[in-house]
């Protein structure tokens, strides 16, 4: 086996070995890293291939910031069959060694149990940084709109037939209609405390990623009132943003634009809706089949688990210190002050949307 460095901004041999690996998801793909590189990350590909033929690999994601030096980060990564997971996790390491990460955080694949066990076993231990999704809920479409109309919440179900009842109708959108989907985006920070994605980091989002990226926007007479930004990748559509103006809300467009989007799956061979992100204690409660109770009971993770669908617990996010030292600071000392200002501040930094 032979690794390599993968410099190219854009390597569409190595982003369709990543649509096609168990688990492949679109920030492991050269397009999302040439997206994030433009936002001040350093992209770093490593592949491991035999013979010409691509076998597994990580795109890390590495920064300098102040005050704790450069971390690296690996989302959904590393990529490739169980056989070779030491192998993997041994030159995870060896490439945060070599670029001189004070701090790297990695991901595993969804269902990658081997390279999960492979890092516990290889110096990786619990990071106390959350940066990725621990908890998603999916929804098969392999069975066609009236599966996945039956596997709703009825509450639901009602809701989207009320909203098309009321007139509330949905369009795929375009690069032309990124303006107008921000503009409700801001609106939607603004009432829920969150800062939004500038527009030209999603105009460079469209350009870069070109038809993986798709904007769907639900109207009111002719007005928009709702938006969602989708990736579509490999056979799964996620979705990725939400916004809503704050108008007609009675008219449910949000559960209209998100039954409109996966029907609109459903007609383009999509097999499988992400709605990307719940809430790990209420996917823990639905597993085990209890009543969400408390806010999670009015929360967006109430309503995406109002579609139905599979609720899935990802793997934790791990992290790698090479310094020992470090390691045991971070695992003591880490939990008192992560609640201070400065350290939220630094770690809203770290992550990567």
């Amino acid at each position: 086996m032979t690794w390599d460095d993968r410099t190219a901004p854009i390597d569409d041999e190595w982003d369709d070995f990543v649509s096609r690996c168990p688990g492949g998801y679109h920030t492991q793909t050269s397009r999302w890293g040439s997206v994030q590189s433009r936002r001040g990350w350093t992209v770093v590909r490593r592949a491991v291939s035999e013979e010409g033929r691509l076998l597994g690999g990580f795109q890390m994601l590495t920064k300098a910031f102040s005050g704790l030096g450069r971390v690296g980060y690996v989302d959904r990564g590393p990529m490739g069959a169980p056989e070779i997971a030491a192998e993997l996790v041994d030159e995870l390491t060896a490439t945060a060694s070599r670029h001189g990460l004070r701090l790297l955080l990695a991901q595993p694949p969804e269902g990658a149990q081997g390279a999960e066990l492979a890092m516990r076993r290889l110096s990786f231990g619990d990071t106390h940084i959350k940066t990725s999704l621990a908890a998603t809920t999916t929804v098969d479409l392999t069975d066609g709109e009236e599966a996945v109309l039956a596997g709703m919440k009825s509450k639901t179900r009602y809701n989207v037939r009320q909203g098309l009842k009321a007139g509330v109708t949905v369009r795929e959108g375009g690069k032309a209609d990124v303006g107008l989907f921000h503009e409700m985006l801001e609106a939607t920070a603004r009432r829920q405390g969150f800062t939004p994605n500038s527009k030209s980091h999603l105009d460079d989002m469209f350009t870069t990623l070109d038809d993986w990226c798709r904007v769907f926007l639900a109207e009111f007479e002719g007005v928009p009132i709702a938006g969602m930004l989708a990736m579509t990748f490999g056979d799964t559509v996620v979705y990725k943003r939400g916004a809503w103006s704050g108008a007609e809300g009675a008219r449910r467009p949000n559960e209209v634009m998100h039954w409109e989007a996966i029907r609109w799956a459903i007609r383009n061979g999509f097999r499988r809706y992400d709605f990307d992100g719940i809430e790990p204690e209420a996917a823990r409660l639905a597993l085990a089949g209890e009543k969400l109770t408390g806010d999670v009971a009015e929360s967006v993770t109430r309503f995406k688990l109002g579609f139905g669908g599979d609720v899935v617990l990802l793997p934790e996010t791990l992290s790698y210190l090479p310094n020992r030292l470090a390691r045991f600071a971070y695992d003591r000392v880490y939990p008192s002050v992560a609640g201070f200002k400065p350290v939220r501040r630094l770690v809203k930094r770290i992550r990567v949307a």
